[in-house]
């Protein structure tokens, strides 16, 4: 696989992100040539009214948005929709119930199907029964980056056992607790500097690691800057064209079915992300494996080419050539 250099990003790594911002902004940038301009066109209005300290989006920075907000205090919608990034669909039984019978959405508290349907609909009617949302450019600028998130095999994934730690807002039940999608399983080969740390935030930015076969250090390709990207920009042009070496196959469903979405990646992260650990799962601190860090780059980079094609031809269909 072609390694990808780029200028560092200007935020901080969290091992909550799904996907980190460049790998969000990845998804917008393969979507970006296969919208139709009516589509791009409400992309860049609604990037130009959401705003982050002093800066505005575009088209594929819009994609961060979600994430910055999130980590953010005295901006507009601060701290909002944490909850909505992710579904703790159980490994290794399902907990298929959070499908069947999901938590009331809140501007925190929800999950990630229960959220994309809500603004997609807001989207279509412009109603918000459950007072969450507070414009459509918040809505779209959601639907840009859940799209990403639901195609992050740990964001779709927990398992659940006894452990002191799991990550806030995470489904807990009585007789257990849960790992929170991968932050409570340690990784020692990670590096620490950028503050890739667990199984989860490895996930995050597998789509950019490699590791040697005789140096177990995991290593990372630098990054996009977030708000010196847009779509025209050499380095994500270039970055871009890596992920679509790894196309979605011929006649792939790119319906927008999210509840099937999920499912699907959940069962990537139940067979790859926790399936293929070698040993006990729950085994923490822990190193990670060459194949194993192979594996997770071929299906990361995957997966973030598949969000693409979903997030263009969801948009299309929400914003019609006129």
């Amino acid at each position: 696989m072609k390694k990808l250099f780029l200028p560092w990003l200007v935020f901080a790594a969290s091992s909550s992100f799904a996907w980190d911002i460049p790998g969000h902004m990845l998804v917008a940038q393969v979507a970006n040539p296969r919208l139709n301009t009516n589509a791009v066109a409400h992309l860049e209005k609604f990037g130009s009214q959401l705003q982050y300290n002093s800066h505005h989006y575009n088209p594929v920075n819009i994609a961060g948005w979600a994430d910055q907000v999130k980590h953010a205090h005295g901006v507009p919608e601060a701290g909002h929709f944490g909850d909505w990034h992710f579904i703790d669909l159980g490994y290794p039984d399902g907990h298929l119930d959070l499908l069947t019978n999901p938590p009331s959405l809140k501007i925190v508290g929800g999950d990630l199907v229960s959220a994309l349907k809500h603004c997609v609909d807001f989207v279509k009617t412009h109603k918000d029964h459950d007072n969450v949302i507070s414009s459509e450019a918040v809505a779209v600028a959601l639907i840009v980056h859940l799209v990403g998130d639901i195609h992050q095999p740990l964001h779709c994934s927990d398992h659940y056992y006894d452990h002191a730690h799991v990550e806030p807002g995470h489904r807990r039940t009585k007789a257990s607790e849960s790992d929170g999608g991968g932050n409570a399983i340690k990784i020692t080969n990670f590096p620490e500097p950028q503050g890739y740390t667990n199984l989860h935030a490895f996930w995050d930015a597998a789509y950019k690691a490699s590791r040697g076969v005789l140096t177990s250090t995991i290593t990372l390709e630098k990054d996009l800057d977030s708000f010196g990207t847009s779509p025209n920009d050499a380095n994500i042009t270039k970055a871009a064209a890596a992920i679509l070496k790894s196309p979605p196959p011929a006649g792939a469903n790119l319906t927008p079915d999210f509840d099937a979405w999920a499912l699907e990646t959940h069962a990537l992260g139940s067979s790859e992300a926790y399936g293929k650990l070698s040993g006990n799962v729950e085994t923490s601190p822990r190193k990670l494996t060459y194949a194993y860090v192979k594996n997770a780059h071929q299906i990361t980079q995957k997966q973030l080419c598949l969000a693409g094609y979903r997030l263009a031809a969801l948009l299309n269909e929400l914003y019609p050539a006129h």
